[in-house]
């Protein structure tokens, strides 16, 4: 039986305009990364990653 595939999610900064924005994202293996949503909050980015990395996912903040 073949081990799951480990993905990380990712919490990106981005600056719109005047006011920051904390992106999550998912990164694949082969190093793709595909946007899954934004938020105002950066605690509330880590939190939703955190509930959707479950088992062998990890979570990488880069600011």
């Amino acid at each position: 039986m073949k081990a799951p595939v480990a993905y990380t999610y990712v919490i990106l900064n981005e600056r719109r305009r005047s006011t920051a924005r904390w992106s999550l994202a998912i990164q694949f293996p082969n190093g793709i990364l595909e946007r899954l949503t934004t938020y105002k909050s950066r605690y509330r980015a880590v939190s939703a990653a955190k509930t959707l990395a479950v088992g062998s996912c990890r979570i990488e903040v880069r600011a």
